[in-house]
């Protein structure tokens, strides 16, 4: 009887470890957008926007999928859905994390490596405006952001929380019912659209601007200022066109051939900071300055870098923050220690050590920061920096920037993308033991060091 009940306590036990190990591997769909087409229109006489969101959604999952779920603003009422040219079965409204849940019933199982298009019809309201959704006479504009829910305005299937990273693909985006406003977002215009090659997300503003383009070598960067700016701010955006040009040109020379994707600066008084496929938003205080200022120098060298990390490359999987923010800082600073001199770099560097000390006593491993944690952008930007300075230091600079390269030209159009993991692998295959071990103390264990 003893060796009876023995033998069931034993198969019991097997049962539990042998069950989940079973669940994980059986196959199952993954779903990433590889496109999207967008056309709003813009309200006459209400404060809600109206949209039709066509996707090109790709299973790179192991198994068949049969339904796909899509997040939106929970203030987002959907009105329709189809699934390739037919009419498809939705059910909407669901909030899960702040975010509304739309999911659609497949008409047929979508095989591993398959695309499927799907179309969302959706009105949007706004109760007041915000710098991430705005609604104005004055000018109106809709920007991602993983903190605000409400700016998640159009549909995706991963946000900045999943485990993949926030969608970014190639954009269309077409902007109606703008009267006699300027219209800007990323990519190529073509009269009421937008064209984006690079991976982005969709995001537009409206307002009155004047344009400074640059020539020569900066051909293809535009500043946008207040109309009527007068002769010293146009002046400054002239110098801002410059400095961003000469970014492109730095990073073209250490990461490859430049985008050819236009460069946009963009006065603004809301949603300031903001960085998306070359266009960044500038507050328009950074040009009424007697000079450059070095915040605005440091985002402008950001946003260019970020053509190639996220834009060429898109940026997916755990720890994506370590590249998307961490890296173009670090590349950033580099370029201000070639156009400004050494002491602008140091300067920049110490702000980093700084800034990251007020986050550093709870702060949590780099590879493991999400979007979602409070300190989430001070540390993956400010000790993502420090760190990738550390790595440069073990390897060194020329090794360093052959594998960022290389690990770019691999990621375009590869719907793995650049991944910390794979960037990390061949770092310690770079670098043996000793970077391999600096590796694995920087991003898998929390900061123990006095800053």
């Amino acid at each position: 009887m003893k060796i009876v009940r023995a033998f069931l306590t034993l198969l019991f036990i097997s049962l539990i470890y042998t069950l989940p190990v079973a669940a994980q591997d059986e196959p199952a769909a993954a779903w990433q957008v590889t496109r999207f087409d967008i056309t709003t229109t813009l309200p006459t006489n209400e404060r809600a926007l109206t949209a039709r969101a066509q996707l090109t959604v790709r299973n790179v999952g192991r198994g068949p999928g049969t339904s796909l779920t899509l997040r939106i603003s929970p203030k987002a009422e959907v009105k329709a859905a189809s699934v390739g040219e037919a009419t498809a079965t939705f059910r909407a409204g669901d909030i899960r994390n702040e975010l509304q849940l739309v999911r659609l019933t497949l008409p047929g199982a979508v095989a591993p490596g398959a695309s499927v298009n799907v179309a969302l019809d959706y009105r949007l309201p706004l109760s007041g405006n915000t710098g991430f959704a705005a609604l104005s006479p004055a000018g109106s504009q809709f920007l991602p952001q993983p903190s605000e829910p409400l700016s998640l305005w159009f549909p995706v299937h991963s946000t900045a929380a999943s485990p993949r990273g926030a969608d970014a693909a190639p954009v269309r985006l077409t902007i109606n019912g703008v009267n006699n406003e300027t219209v800007i977002s990323s990519g190529k215009m073509s009269g009421s659209s937008f064209e984006q090659t690079l991976n982005a997300q969709p995001f537009f503003l409206t307002g009155s601007w004047d344009a400074s383009e640059g020539t020569g070598e900066a051909r293809g960067v535009t500043a946008f200022i207040p109309k009527g700016g007068g002769e010293e701010m146009r002046k400054r955006a002239d110098e801002l066109v410059t400095l961003a040009a000469a970014a492109r040109s730095y990073y073209a020379g250490l990461l490859g051939t430049a985008p050819d994707v236009p460069v946009r600066l963009v006065a603004v008084r809301r949603g300031a900071g903001f960085s998306e496929g070359g266009t960044l938003l500038l507050d328009a205080a950074a040009f009424r300055r007697p000079k450059v200022d070095a915040m605005s120098a440091l985002l402008i060298a950001e946003s260019v870098a970020r053509l190639w990390i996220g834009g060429v490359a898109p940026v997916r999987g755990d720890g994506g923050g370590v590249l998307r923010e961490g890296l173009t800082r670090y590349l950033a600073t580099l370029f201000l220690e070639k156009q400004f001199g050494r002491e602008a770099a140091d300067a920049e560097r110490a702000r980093e050590r700084v800034a990251y000390a007020t986050v550093a006593r709870r702060d949590g491993p780099l590879a493991r920061a999400s979007a979602l944690d409070p300190t989430y952008y001070n540390s993956t930007g400010n000790k993502g920096a420090m760190f990738w300075r550390l790595v440069e230091r073990a390897l060194g600079q020329d090794a360093l920037m052959t594998q960022l390269r290389a690990a770019i030209q691999k990621a375009s159009g590869n719907p793995e993308g650049l991944t910390l993991a794979s960037l990390r692998a061949v770092l310690a295959e770079q670098g043996g033991a000793p970077l391999k071990n600096l590796l694995d103390q920087s991003l898998d264990q929390p900061t123990d060091m006095d800053l």
